[in-house]
């Protein structure tokens, strides 16, 4: 409801027009939803997909809530270029557990990031509404998510790529506690 509400107040546009222009990032993210994981498959990459859609997002997202005020015009493009990067991840995400963990805890791991991602999805609101209010300042929350999203970059390429990696770290983990207890 955000979108709407300040692409009327920004553009002072007929309620069509404004359906329309606020349609477009989600055009966008259509777009990015088909080409991410059409490179990732094509090239078997995963987490450089990842991170490019994730940090891109949060690049343009950064952009466009920099220049809201300076430049609505080019702050709306950015937000509709965040959105074509932002949602693109979607597609590639959850392939990223099933070739890394071993198979005996894809399961519960898959579990475990949605339930992480409806308690996000749930207190991310309250979060930024929360900054907002001690800040006094309406950006800090849109400040906020592009530090989250920046991070979120971060971690994923500290991901290994190979599941013999993860099982072999796994392995050496349990032979050393099995080695500390006798």
């Amino acid at each position: 409801l955000w979108l709407p509400t300040i692409t009327k107040q920004l553009s002072g546009e007929s309620d069509t027009l404004v359906g329309i222009l606020t349609s477009l990032p989600w055009l966008a993210s259509v777009v990015g939803l088909i080409l991410f994981p059409r490179y990732s498959d094509k090239y078997e990459r995963r987490k450089g997909p990842v991170a490019l859609s994730v940090g891109g997002g949060a690049t343009f997202l950064l952009i466009s809530a920099l220049l809201g005020n300076i430049n609505p015009t080019i702050s709306f493009i950015s937000l509709i270029i965040c959105m074509g990067f932002l949602l693109g991840y979607l597609g590639i995400f959850w392939v990223i557990p099933t070739k890394i963990l071993p198979d005996k805890i894809v399961g519960a791991s898959l579990g475990v990031i949605n339930i992480a991602g409806a308690v996000g999805s749930f207190f991310g609101p309250f979060i930024v509404g929360f900054i907002k209010s001690v800040t006094g300042f309406a950006m800090s929350g849109m400040y906020f998510l592009v530090a989250v999203l920046y991070t979120a970059t971060f971690l994923i390429m500290l991901v290994k790529d190979d599941k013999r990696q993860i099982q072999t770290t796994l392995a050496g983990k349990t032979a050393k506690e099995l080695a500390s207890k006798t």
